[in-house]
């Protein structure tokens, strides 16, 4: 009986979750239209809504959505580090993008729709670059790819961090 008590401990204490592997992948097309990754995102992100690219949608639905489009190919941009990004289908200039090192994970978003100082979303010209993570190390150690990313569709956008719980 103790046996089988340590068992069902040892099962139900709460596992890390796991980055993505996207290093079999060639594209974001293939990556997205997987359906473990789309469940990824769906834990990454739960059910929490923000509006980036329209309102009353979590943002699990609008990152996918953001990889829907034209596809990037994978790309290796460090050490065991791959980037993969796309854009939305018929509005490219919005687009989502995933960076992992196999440890450590970002999700990022360009957008348009911005937070004004009231608090207030608001359509910005420059976009904005969203870079959502879980875990400091990683946003810390990944994010600069991702600005390099950024700088290179939309020099102009401003960077912004959102912690996902």
């Amino acid at each position: 009986m103790r046996i089988l008590l340590f068992i069902f401990f040892v099962i139900s204490l709460p596992v890390n979750a796991k980055t993505f592997d996207i290093s079999r992948f060639n594209n974001a097309n293939q990556l997205i239209w997987d359906d473990d990754f789309k469940l990824h995102i769906n834990e990454y992100f739960g059910i929490t809504q923000k509006k980036y690219f329209w309102s009353n949608a979590t943002i699990s639905e609008q990152v996918k959505a953001g990889f829907g489009g034209a596809p990037e190919n994978v790309k290796a941009v460090g050490d065991k580090v791959y980037l993969v990004s796309a854009c939305r289908a018929h509005s490219c200039d919005e687009k989502s993008a995933y960076i992992t090192s196999g440890d450590l994970e970002l999700f990022a978003v360009i957008s348009y729709l911005c937070e004004n100082d009231s608090r207030d979303i608001t359509y910005c010209p420059d976009g904005q670059l969203v870079i959502f993570y879980k875990d400091i190390l990683a946003k810390d150690s990944l994010s600069s790819y991702l600005i390099d990313w950024k700088d290179s569709h939309v020099p102009k956008a401003k960077v912004i961090y959102e912690k996902i719980i």
